[in-house]
C-alpha cells in the first residue's frame, strides 16, 4: 500500500487486491491523517470508493498502460529520448489519469474530459500541452503496433484538443540583476570552495551570451567546440536541438576568455558542463535567494529567461529578424516574429515615410503661419 498525494492536494492509495490487480482509490480528503485511516479500510475491503481503478482493461484490450510500455521499449528507450526525465514524468501523470483505459476508448470526447480534469487540478495550459503532446506521440504508434493477435492497436488517431498557451514572458535580466548574480556567485565560490560554483558560473555566461536552451547547453561535448575564422564556435548537432537541427554559433569574447578552463574542466563523458538539469535548478534557486538577500528579487526569473535576455538583445537592434531565428534555431520565421518582432517598432518608420509622402516644400509663409 502506498499513500500519495495528488496536485490537486488530494490523497489516493495504491495498492495490490486479493485477486493480484493493482488498484487506485481516492480518499476524497486532504487531510493526510484522515487519509491514512480511510486508506487502511479500503485496502481492508470495509471502505469501497466507487472511483476505484483498475490498470488492467478486463476484457484483453490493449489499455494506454500497455501502449505507454511498448512505446518504452522503442522509441523511449534510454538514451534515444532527449528529453527522457520529462518523458517520464509525462508518463507517470498520464498512467495515473488514464492508464486503465483501452487505447481504442481514447475518443476525442474522452480526451476533452481528460483536459478538464488536468485543468481542475490546477495545471498550467502549458504542462497539459506537454501531456498530450506525449500521448499524442504514443498514439501514432498505436497505429504501427500490434495487439496480441496481431491486430493493429488503434485503427485511427482520435483528433487532439487543442490547447492555447498564452505563457509568453517578457521578463529579461537586467544589467544590474546580471551584475549581481555573477557578484553572489563570486561570493559563493569563496564560501563554498568545494562545489564547482566557477563551472556554474561559466554556464550561466554561456546561456547568457549563445541564447541556448537548457539542454542544448548541457549536452555540448568538447569536440563541438572549434575555430574558425578567428574565432571559436560552438555546434550543437542534429537530433541535439529543439527542432532536430543542427546549429552553429560564435562564441562572445566573455566566453572565449574562459574557454581553456571550461573544456579542461569537461567531464568524464566530455561534456563541458555535467550537470543535470535538477542539479542546475538547484544552484539557481540558491542564487535566487541570494540576490534576495542584497535588495534583487529574481523570483520570476527562469533559466529559460538567460535564453529571452539574449535574443531580446539581439532584437533590439537592427539585425534582420531572419538572422535572430538563426541565432535562436527558431523552426519557423513565425516564432521569430510572433515572439520578438514587438521589440522593435522602428521597423514601422519606413512605412510612416511612404505614408507621409514627400516632404511639403517649407515657403516664407509656412513659416509665418507655424510661428503664429
Amino acid at each position: 500500500m502506498r499513500l500519495r498525494k495528488k496536485p490537486s492536494g488530494i490523497w489516493v492509495v495504491d495498492y495490490t487486491d486479493a485477486a493480484g490487480e493493482r488498484r487506485r482509490v481516492t480518499t476524497g480528503t486532504r487531510d493526510k491523517a484522515a487519509a491514512t485511516l480511510l486508506a487502511r479500510d479500503i485496502v481492508s475491503g470495509i471502505c469501497v470508493s466507487p472511483s476505484t481503478v483498475k490498470t488492467q482493461a478486463p476484457d484483453g484490450r490493449t489499455t494506454v498502460d500497455e501502449l505507454f510500455r511498448m512505446c518504452e521499449q522503442d522509441i523511449w528507450k534510454p538514451g534515444k529520448v532527449k528529453a527522457e526525465a520529462t518523458v517520464k514524468s509525462n508518463l507517470k501523470l498520464l498512467r495515473e489519469r488514464i492508464g486503465s483505459v483501452a487505447v481504442v476508448d481514447l475518443t476525442g470526447a474522452r480526451l476533452k474530459l481528460l483536459v478538464a480534469d488536468l485543468e481542475n487540478d490546477g495545471y498550467a495550459p502549458a504542462t497539459i500541452k506537454r501531456k498530450l503532446d506525449t500521448l499524442s506521440k504514443a498514439l501514432v504508434m498505436g497505429l504501427e503496433y500490434e495487439d496480441s493477435k496481431g491486430r493493429p492497436i488503434l485503427a485511427a488517431k482520435p483528433k487532439m484538443p487543442t490547447i492555447e498557451v498564452r505563457n509568453y514572458s517578457d521578463r529579461v535580466l537586467e544589467p544590474a540583476e546580471e551584475a549581481a548574480l555573477f557578484a553572489a556567485i563570486e561570493r559563493r565560490r569563496a564560501a563554498e570552495p568545494t562545489r564547482d560554483w566557477l563551472r556554474f558560473g561559466l554556464l550561466i555566461r554561456f546561456l547568457l551570451d549563445t541564447g541556448c536552451r537548457l539542454g542544448e547547453a548541457l549536452n555540448a561535448q568538447v569536440p563541438r567546440f572549434e575555430e574558425f575564422a578567428e574565432r571559436w564556435w560552438v555546434t550543437f548537432p542534429i537530433y541535439s536541438t529543439k527542432n532536430d537541427k543542427p546549429r552553429q554559433l560564435p562564441l562572445t569574447r566573455a566566453i572565449e576568455e574562459s574557454l581553456p578552463v571550461l573544456l579542461a574542466m569537461a567531464g568524464p563523458d566530455g561534456r563541458v558542463f555535467p550537470y543535470s538539469p535538477a542539479n542546475v535548478w538547484y544552484k539557481w534557486t540558491n542564487l535566487r535567494d541570494d540576490l534576495k538577500l542584497v535588495g534583487f528579487d529574481i523570483g520570476d526569473v527562469k533559466l529559460h529567461t538567460l535564453r529571452h535576455t539574449c535574443l531580446t538583445k539581439l532584437a533590439r537592434t537592427s539585425l534582420p529578424i531572419h538572422k535572430i531565428m538563426q541565432w535562436a534555431g527558431h523552426s519557423s520565421i513565425d516564432i521569430t516574429v510572433k515572439r520578438y518582432a514587438h521589440l522593435r517598432p522602428e521597423d514601422t518608420m519606413d512605412a510612416l515615410g511612404i505614408l507621409d509622402g514627400p516632404a511639403p516644400a517649407v515657403t516664407s509663409r509656412s513659416k509665418q503661419l507655424l510661428l503664429s
